[in-house]
């Protein structure tokens, strides 16, 4: 379960990816600090709205 690193490895490697390829968004602070600490580009959101925001700032949306 997350925040458990091996949560974030299995998901990159199913992926087939590199991890700094993958968005992960989340709104639990150590999931995030999970999501970074396996190498991915995590941010902590709150809601859809913050999401939304949070996509067009990254150009994503």
């Amino acid at each position: 379960m997350k925040p458990e690193l091996d949560v974030y490895t299995y998901a990159i490697d199913r992926l087939g990816c590199a991890p700094q390829e993958i968005a992960f968004f989340d709104d639990n602070e150590a999931n995030v600090k999970a999501g970074v600490a396996a190498g991915m580009n995590a941010y902590r959101v709150v809601g859809f709205e913050d999401l939304k925001d949070k996509l067009k700032a990254l150009d994503l949306l």
